[in-house]
């Protein structure tokens, strides 16, 4: 866990057993200011060890427990919006819901998660990456498994010097000091650099394994027969594009094919009509933009997830969804995600008051 995300799990703890984030969720029910709510997860893993963007079994089931113990409703994602849609104020959801997705397609999606949340009587969301089914890794599973294995070798450029080579120089270094962070710059690179680095970095765990190096294992994505049968349990199928590209940085006939072609092609497999939202890749503001929504509003999609965290309400515009990015928290920071405490408005507040506390500062200084 990041540091950030320590001192907020520290606060929260703070905040629980203090009894002020329990309060505060009974004083806005009691108002019947209910809340819709949408979480983000990922790779579900046995444990206890969870690698990064991966949670426990064990994790998800004390999150499940948790909010069905304090009166949250579960929902599909679709189901939500379609609640959202025709209630005309807050009361009208009758309760706080509750939305759990699981982002591209995880096989243990289905093999972990699924029973567990059967048992629980939780439905859920999965957003898959349709080339993932089909067959074709994740671009960003590749890069991370090379540098991860580079970064315990020695001497990593004799493996493959012109692939290592080629890393350096669009990396930057070879391996980078940081993984997460190469792949966030990655994320938001031209597509075709992007492209390159995958490439490159494929080549040299081809050489690796050749070496005798092993990298962990590559990701594994549910079969299509899997997906039908969550589909058949009355879980939802979302598309979440063809390739995981971001978006935002695609043209607005590239944006078209990822988000038409994702939906086509679930639709072809498990059914016509079986999609019905969309979860945006990474998500974030910076992730989409205005041709994005209008290609979601143009193909008749119900609702699209962002990854902009906070509640949704009537009349929040349900092709921009917040959700709560959550995976391996403990509960007490769950608790105050739904609070509010964490929500991307309050932390924009927050960083405008420090600014105009230090920029006080500097002109007392003065």
């Amino acid at each position: 866990m990041s540091r950030r995300r320590e001192i907020a799990a520290l606060a929260a703890r703070a905040g629980r057993l203090s009894g002020l984030l329990g309060a505060q969720r009974l004083r806005r029910r009691r108002r019947g200011a209910f809340r819709a709510f949408v979480l983000e997860y990922h790779a579900v893993c046995p444990g206890p060890a969870e690698p990064e963007g991966a949670v426990s079994i064990e994790r998800l089931r004390r999150h499940v427990r948790w909010l069905l113990r304090h009166g949250f409703h579960f929902d599909t994602v679709a189901g939500l919006a379609e609640r959202l849609r025709t209630a005309r104020r807050d009361a009208d959801l009758g309760a706080d819901r509750v939305a759990l997705s699981f982002d591209d397609g995880y096989a243990d999606n289905h093999d972990l998660a699924f029973p567990a949340l059967r048992a629980e009587g939780a439905p859920a969301t999965v957003y898959l990456v349709s080339g993932f089914l089909d067959g074709a890794p994740l671009w960003f599973d590749i890069v991370r498994r090379a540098l991860d294995l580079a970064a315990t070798l020695h001497h990593h450029d004799a493996i493959d010097r012109e692939s290592a080579e080629s890393l350096r120089r669009r990396l930057g270094a070879w391996p980078p000091a940081s993984t997460g962070a190469a792949v966030r710059r990655l994320k938001q690179a031209p597509a075709e650099h992007r492209v390159a680095v995958t490439a490159d970095a494929a080549c040299w765990l081809v050489a690796a394994e050749r070496a005798g190096h092993a990298a962990r294992p590559a990701a594994r994505a549910m079969t299509w027969a899997q997906a039908r049968r969550l589909r058949d349990a009355g879980w939802e199928l979302g598309a979440h594009t063809v390739t995981h590209p971001i978006l935002s940085r695609l043209d607005a006939e590239a944006q078209e094919r990822e988000i038409l072609d994702s939906r086509r092609r679930i639709d072809e497999r498990l059914g016509a009509g079986t999609v019905r939202t969309f979860a945006v890749p990474n998500g974030s503001a910076a992730d989409y933009d205005a041709t994005t929504r209008e290609i979601l509003a143009g193909a008749g999609f119900r609702a699209a997830c962002t990854t902009r965290r906070g509640a949704n309400r009537p009349g929040d515009d349900l092709l921009q969804l917040r959700r709560h990015g959550v995976g391996a928290e403990p509960t007490a920071l769950l608790e105050a995600r739904l609070g509010g405490w964490l929500d991307d408005e309050r932390r924009a507040a927050w960083r405008r008051a420090r600014r105009r506390v230090a920029a006080s500062r500097r002109t007392s200084d003065v």
